[in-house]
């Protein structure tokens, strides 16, 4: 499938479904000089640079699948009178002006292990637990990581794609520690998603209680569904832009640090690891209760580097030399 068509169908995909007559027509089409045009280039140059941009930095390792998400506006927080409601999730609009990539499932113990060349499982866990784990369910999220070595991890894809890398880091494996280099907004390799673009990203284009549903079963594992352990990513249905575990399985990381929300409208926020008070996370996990897998819901955060309920999903700006279709 090339990538225009694969943008079209994903387009109508997050819109309601698309039927083989509606990809047929729009195959019968590509024949034809494309009209659309963005700052004078037309759709087939956009699409060429595309397909050269993916030929020069190569597929992801392991499977590693990427989901492109349109920048927007909306109304971020639970609003007052709600259950879920408190001063860390005050309603405030955002808009962000970037499309984004974003991981289609969460990274596995296999994914990991690609990029990175260990298990964190065997330094967390004792020695028979993390065979287990590494026999049982290679496509697991990959948990026991720090919010320093998954940004050690985005920097080991970008280098290993020819991206430029998003962090300064020092020292390696468990002890490494790292440093955000500018704004994430404009750095053109990989990272954590911001909480604004992970919600973004959650809600799917929809506006059911959970990502993907009102039935909290259908979307994800949690306390009451998951038997007390994470899952192979990517069992349950999907968001309406087609991502799994947005809700539940793992507890996602995200970029920004976490502070309440302020009241007023915000472009492309970012909270500054020395403006907040620990890592944000985001989903609920396999041990959450039910309002933490609300894709606007903040989940709470202890005083830990890591466990085994926490985890992540890639993202990336979209760069100048793609072409989503948005």
């Amino acid at each position: 499938m090339s990538f225009h068509r694969f943008a079209f169908f994903a387009l109508a995909a997050s819109a309601g479904c698309v039927s083989d007559h509606q990809l047929d027509e729009f195959d019968a089409k590509q024949g034809d000089a494309p009209v659309a045009e963005d700052d004078g280039v037309s759709v087939a140059e956009q699409v060429a640079s595309h397909e050269a941009f993916w030929a020069a930095h190569g597929e992801l390792q392991a499977d590693i699948t990427l989901t492109a998400i349109p920048s927007g506006v909306w109304v971020s927080g639970i609003e007052e009178g709600d259950v879920d409601y408190d001063a860390a999730h005050t309603p405030h609009e955002i808009t962000l002006t970037n499309d984004f990539w974003i991981g289609t499932t969460e990274v596995t113990n296999e994914q990991w292990i690609a990029y990175m060349g260990y298990h964190p499982g065997s330094i967390h866990l004792d020695d028979d637990l993390a065979a287990r784990e590494l026999e049982s369910c290679l496509d697991c999220p990959v948990h026991s990581v720090s919010w320093d070595e998954i940004l050690a991890f985005s920097n080991a894809v970008s280098e290993a794609h020819g991206l430029e890398s998003c962090f300064v880091c020092e020292g390696e494996g468990v002890d490494v520690q790292c440093d955000l280099t500018g704004s994430p907004y404009e750095c053109e390799g990989y990272r954590l998603a911001t909480e604004a673009e992970w919600e973004r990203a959650a809600w799917g284009g929809e506006s059911y209680r959970y990502p993907g549903s009102d039935n909290i079963d259908e979307i994800g594992f949690y306390e009451e569904n998951s038997g007390l352990q994470s899952h192979a990513v990517g069992l349950k249905m999907p968001n309406g832009y087609g991502l799994y575990d947005m809700g539940g399985n793992i507890r996602e990381f995200v970029l920004d640090w976490q502070r309440d929300y302020p009241s007023t409208p915000q472009v492309d926020p970012f909270v500054y690891p020395e403006d907040g008070a620990h890592p944000t996370e985001r989903g609920g996990s396999w041990a959450c209760r039910i309002p933490e897998l609300r894709p606007n819901r903040r989940n709470l955060k202890w005083d830990y580097d890591r466990d085994v309920h926490s985890g992540f999903r890639i993202a990336r700006t979209v760069s100048s030399a793609e072409y989503t279709g948005f």
